[in-house]
Formats: C-alpha cells, sequence, structure tokens
C-alpha cells in the first residue's frame, strides 16, 4: 500500500516524464546516504546514521501524512519510475501561505548537468501545482547557498526571483558564503500557466472564520477529505468538525474535532445550536436522509444564530423523500419522472421495481421482478411502492443550486458499477441537453445547495428520472473532479459572501472515479 498525504487528493503527481509521491519506508535509507554524501549543501552538521535517520521518520514524518496542516509535506521524485531523488515544500506557514522549497538529488545524477536541470525542473513544476493548486498557498521560497551557482542559475530560469541576499550566513572550506533568497508568488504561476479565472474569493485573513460541522460522518471519508479542501482553500483556519451518534465512528481519525453528537429531536435543537456557537460552527453539512427534515425544520433557528445549513427546505425535501409524492408532482411540473404506485395492478408493466417509498438509496430495492415476485418482495417491506421497470443505462445527476435559486452547475455520470446502491465506478460524461433540462427540474423542484438525481437513460436515449437525493451522494466527489465546488460554495454562502467571483468551470477531459477501501496507518511516538 502507498502511503500518502491525507491533505493532499492524490497518492501519485506527474509531470512529463517526472513523478513524485509520499516517501515510503523503503526509501529512507538511500536518502540517507544521499544527505551524507551532500552534507556541505544541507543544514546538517553531521553525518546520520541509520537510527538517527528511522527515529526521524517516525516521530517527524510519518505522524504528518495524517495531520490535515502539516509542517512539512516531502516526496521521492521518480524519473521514469526510477527513484532519483526526494524534497518537497518545508516551514509551512500555514496563516501565511508561504512555504520553502527543499530539495535533493541522487549524487551521480547531480553529476550530469542536463540530469540535474531537467529533473530540477520537474519537481519545480510539481512543488508548484502542490503548493497553489492543492494546498492553497500563495508564496514559494527557496534558500541556497552562493557556490551553488547552478542550483541559483535553475531556479530563476524557472522564475523564481531574487529576494535578497543573506550575508556570509555559512561557513564552507574556509570561507563564508552568502544566502541567497529567491521566491515565487501564486500570481506568477496563475499568470503564466493557468487559463485566466478569477481569483477564488477568500474571507479576510484578519477575520476569524466559521468552523464546519458534517452531521453523521459516519465512515464518509472522501466527503471529509473533500470539505476539509475547501475549507483548506477558503481560510487556513476554518477546523472541520464530524459529528455521529456512534462515538467509535471511523469519522473521528480524519476530521478535525469529532462530535458524539446526541439523536436529533426536535426538542434537541436548542442545546445543539448553543454547542454549534460554542464552537464557532457557521457551516452545517447534513449528510443522510433521515436527518434532512430535521435540519429543514430549524433552518430559522440556526440562520437566526448565523448557522447556515447547506441543503433545501422542508417542502422541497418532502415531494422528493416520498417517492409517491415525487413521482406525482413531477408529472405535474412536467418532468419525466418514472411512475410510482401503491399497487402494482395500478400501473401495468411487464417487470417491475419495488421499493420503500419513504428516503433515497436502494435498501431492500426488488429490480426486474415479474407482478407475483414484486408482490412477494413488497411484503417485505415496510411502505413499499411500485415502478415498471426501465432498463437502460442508470446515470447520476449532480447539482448545486444557491439559496436564492440559482444553478451553479450540473454533472453527469454513468453508473457503471453499483453496490448498495452507491456508485463504486462511475464515468463522467456530457450531454449539453440533459445539463439543461436537469437545471430546469431542479427549479422546479426547489432544490437548494447539492442534490443527486438519479435517472436511467433507455435505448433511444429518453431520459427517466427515478429519484433526486437533496444531499452530497456516495460517489459525488467525482462531481467536485468535474468542477462542481460544492463546500466552497457553501462557504461564500454560510459567510455571506458573493459567489459570482468562484463560477462553475467545467473540466473537459475524460474522468472515471473508482472507490475503493484503503488502509490508513497513523504512527505515534515509539514504543
Amino acid at each position: 500500500m502507498i502511503q500518502k498525504y491525507h491533505c493532499l487528493p492524490q497518492s501519485v503527481y506527474t509531470w512529463q516524464d517526472y513523478s513524485i509521491q509520499a516517501i515510503q519506508a523503503d526509501q529512507i535509507e538511500a536518502i540517507r546516504v544521499w544527505r551524507n554524501a551532500q552534507i556541505e549543501i544541507l543544514r546538517q552538521s553531521q553525518p546520520l546514521s541509520a537510527e538517527d535517520q528511522e527515529t526521524y521518520f517516525k516521530t517527524v514524518i510519518w505522524p504528518s501524512l495524517s495531520e490535515r496542516q502539516p509542517r512539512q509535506v516531502i516526496f521521492s521524485l521518480f524519473h521514469r519510475q526510477q527513484f532519483i531523488g526526494y524534497g518537497g515544500l518545508v516551514h509551512i506557514a500555514w496563516h501565511d501561505f508561504h512555504a520553502e522549497v527543499s530539495f535533493l538529488l541522487d549524487p551521480q545524477i547531480m553529476q550530469d548537468p542536463t540530469q540535474y536541470q531537467n529533473a530540477f525542473q520537474g519537481f519545480l513544476e510539481l512543488m508548484k501545482h502542490i503548493a497553489f493548486d492543492e494546498l492553497g498557498l500563495n508564496r514559494l521560497s527557496t534558500e541556497i547557498y552562493g557556490f551553488r551557482k547552478q542550483h541559483i542559475a535553475l531556479v530563476e530560469q524557472n522564475g523564481f526571483v531574487l529576494e535578497g541576499v543573506l550575508k556570509e550566513r555559512v561557513f564552507f572550506k574556509g570561507v563564508f558564503w552568502d544566502a541567497v533568497i529567491h521566491s515565487f508568488l501564486k500570481a506568477a504561476y496563475t499568470q503564466g500557466q493557468q487559463p485566466s479565472l478569477p481569483e477564488p474569493s477568500r474571507i479576510p485573513l484578519n477575520r476569524f472564520p466559521g468552523n464546519i460541522l458534517i452531521t453523521s460522518a459516519a465512515r464518509k471519508i472522501p466527503l471529509i477529505f473533500a470539505v476539509a479542501d475547501a475549507a483548506r482553500r477558503f481560510h487556513p483556519r476554518v477546523k472541520v468538525y464530524a459529528g455521529d451518534i456512534n462515538e467509535h465512528a471511523i469519522a473521528q481519525y480524519y476530521a478535525d474535532v469529532f462530535w458524539p453528537m446526541p439523536i436529533l429531536a426536535d426538542n434537541q435543537a436548542e442545546s445543539l445550536k448553543d454547542h454549534c456557537l460554542q464552537h464557532n460552527i457557521r457551516l452545517i453539512i447534513p449528510t443522510r436522509d433521515g436527518e434532512l427534515l430535521f435540519w429543514a425544520r430549524h433552518r430559522a433557528l440556526f440562520q437566526q444564530a448565523g448557522i447556515f445549513i447547506l441543503g433545501s427546505d422542508e417542502e422541497a425535501l418532502k415531494r422528493c423523500l416520498d417517492k409517491l409524492v415525487f413521482s406525482s408532482y413531477c408529472r405535474e411540473q412536467g418532468i419525466p419522472a418514472i411512475t410510482a404506485a401503491l399497487e402494482p395492478e395500478k400501473i401495468p408493466a411487464p417487470l417491475y421495481v419495488v421499493k420503500e417509498r419513504q428516503g433515497a438509496g436502494s435498501h431492500n430495492i426488488g429490480i426486474a421482478l415479474a407482478l407475483d415476485c414484486a408482490k412477494k418482495h413488497a411484503r417485505q417491506l415496510k411502505d413499499p411502492v411500485f415502478q415498471p421497470y426501465i432498463e437502460g443505462q442508470e446515470i447520476s445527476i449532480d447539482g448545486y443550486a444557491t439559496q436564492t435559486g440559482e444553478m451553479k452547475g450540473i454533472v453527469l455520470r454513468t453508473r457503471d458499477q453499483v453496490l448498495n446502491g452507491e456508485s463504486q465506478v462511475t464515468t463522467y460524461f456530457r450531454d449539453a441537453q440533459i445539463e439543461e433540462n436537469a437545471a430546469i427540474y431542479a427549479r422546479k423542484l426547489g432544490l437548494k445547495g447539492h442534490f443527486v438525481m438519479q435517472a436511467i437513460l433507455d435505448s433511444q436515449n429518453i431520459l427517466h428520472v427515478i429519484e433526486c437525493n437533496c444531499r452530497f451522494g456516495g460517489a459525488s466527489t467525482l462531481s467536485l473532479a468535474a468542477g462542481l465546488d460544492t463546500f466552497f460554495w457553501g462557504l461564500l454562502e454560510a459567510h455571506g459572501m458573493c459567489l459570482d467571483s468562484r463560477p462553475f468551470i467545467r473540466k473537459n477531459l475524460a474522468i472515471k472515479q473508482i472507490r475503493i477501501p484503503q488502509d490508513i496507518l497513523i504512527y505515534g511516538s515509539c514504543f
């Protein structure tokens, strides 16, 4: 299993023939040898022993992998899969959006000027992407000893600007040498390498931002990571709280703070509001169908306290959570929803789908059943509804609507492999007509915040809407990768800020998402 930083969405990053990944345990000995061979260019006064190296990684590097805002992110560098060096961002000052670049190559690579130049360029390109696109930093800097003339020339060739000189900073071979300071700003990166886009809105750094609460967090780790990414881009001081009634929920290992919440009940609303205020929570993200109505009922109470609940209002939720009501309402509004009935005889069909009437999801669903089998399956359900079975490609339609009803964006994805009602493999695709129609349907349904419509595209490419989930879905992280910036938009709305500066920038490339279980190692001090 490849170790990765939890603060980064990917395990491996690539630029041309170069790639980086978090340092692995079997690479630290080579790094020790390289450091000892080049001690004169490092902030290292004496050779490292194998024990020194192992202790440092156990106590500093391995624990930082699970931190949301580590002091350093360091990587192994590969050229065509050959391990040739390492480096990263160190002395990260999150409150100032600044980090220093650290870099060291295999001494044999250093002896070849061309390989050295190409490797350093590849590494710097990767560091700029990590710093500015992934971590939301604003400034990178380097400190290079004056006798490293080639290294100084290379950082300047790669856009770093001379800022100053630390006079006689280091003593080497009987001579005092200066240290040269260079920097590279995000503005230069944006202008030189990115499309011209409005700068994402940020809350002023001197204003304390509100925190975020994810309720029913359970084991929704990709969602927590996505929220943490938006929080980091919004303001480095925003904390992500994971709430769940299960005090052993896995989410507690991934959020900044874990809150063992009480069971939601109307007589608990006031105390929940007070707890949120005590912890400066300004944005609540409900994630479970069964709690959506509770938060909608008490939206006004929380809103008066300056707490924003991401989601639709009570009326919209009631029409979406009840599949019978949803089907009837959609057909009244001209939305092509699949008919639903309490009795299958009212909707004659060769085959049926049988499911629970209330809520979303596909628990205990019966699919493509003949009439007798459909009736038999219905007896296992609490409150069943019947729908005609329609064969075709199942798709999900992710979208975000602001509190004023503006549609920020629509993302379509096929449900290629489904397990327990959630896509294990899902693929982003484009269809302008479906996107346009979905936005119309969402407005007619009165949706707000993130929503996911489920639908079938039949053999004639006709759309049949199955249901609508008024929350972030299990595989909705693909929609974020495609440009739907749900949680950043939610933060802007929670803080009363304009969303115009953060438009929907759609990705025009193929994206497939594969959801897998992953083991996470959390390192502590030595035994």
